[in-house]
């Protein structure tokens, strides 16, 4: 099969199209046969060896992948051929097959596209920000929650920046405060703590 191949650690323009062996699954894996594969931030770190782990050379990245299982492991279940789905299988994706733990692998509808489906990744990486990292206590009793958060002009969520800028944001929440001035701009900008009910208004 064909497959992008990390052979030694560098930039994207180290990468090479290869023909490699077809993985086999083991026992607790599904063969997929990749649509899709998203490309995300951490694929360039992980072809650096800048990433929180290190796959061994030579290896295929790509985190998150979509399409159709062509094999079961012996001690599969829950799982059947033939069966669209995404999977999370951390590397390996950049090829035309992967080999991934069945308890990382999810059934999708025949209504989500595989484009979508293996954007996974590229849509927690703006949420869990939003919900839960880039304020200590967003989420957590009665605290007022993520303070991060500003709508757009254009009525999209946003995340405001100490430096002044911004980046999109999947939604606000919290409690209801007055809006907050943004850190390091000025202007119209604020920073608004908006639960659900006010998620789609503007500032």
């Amino acid at each position: 099969m064909k497959a992008v191949v990390c052979s030694q650690f560098g930039l994207p323009d180290t990468l090479q199209v290869l023909d490699i062996p077809t993985p086999v699954p083991s026992s607790k894996q599904v063969l997929i046969a990749v649509e899709a594969c998203g490309v995300n931030f951490p694929d360039v770190l992980i072809i650096q060896n800048k990433y929180q782990f290190t796959p061994v050379l030579p290896f295929s990245p790509g985190g998150e992948v979509a399409g159709t299982i062509v094999e079961l492991g012996d001690e599969v279940q829950g799982l059947e051929l033939g069966q669209r789905v995404l999977a999370l299988c951390g590397w390996g994706g950049f090829a035309e097959k992967v080999a991934v733990d069945a308890d990382r692998v999810f059934p999708i509808p025949q209504s989500l596209s595989v484009e979508v489906a293996a954007t996974t990744l590229v849509y927690l990486r703006h949420f869990l920000p939003c919900t839960e990292r880039s304020c200590p206590t967003a989420g957590r009793g009665n605290s007022p929650g993520f303070r991060g958060c500003r709508r757009s002009g254009f009525g999209s969520s946003r995340i405001g920046y100490p430096d002044g800028g911004s980046g999109d944001c999947c939604r606000v929440y919290g409690r209801k405060t007055n809006p907050l001035p943004r850190e390091g701009g000025g202007g119209n900008d604020q920073l608004r703590n908006g639960g659900p009910e006010n998620a789609n208004q503007r500032t």
